[in-house]
């Protein structure tokens, strides 16, 4: 099935959620209409909201990465 065919299930929410970045459609947990900049949680239940090629696609950003390197610094001469 064509993706401009398929159909897209979410609940719509007031405002743009914090923590996000832009991914693709497999990754995707929220989706803002490109026409209205409606906000929408994605969820297999729900209305059915739209075509894919009608949305950005965001997911949530987890900054609490193990191993990460403080900056050093350089040393006077």
């Amino acid at each position: 099935m064509p993706i401009a065919h398929a159909q897209l299930r979410g609940m719509s929410i007031t405002n743009e959620p914090s923590d996000i970045a832009k991914c693709g459609l497999s990754h995707a947990q929220f989706a803002q209409d490109c026409r209205t900049h409606q906000w929408y949680q994605l969820s297999t239940e729900g209305p059915i909201i739209g075509a894919p090629t009608d949305f950005d696609f965001y997911r949530k950003v987890e900054d609490k990465r193990p191993g990460v390197v403080k900056e050093k610094a350089l040393a006077k001469v």
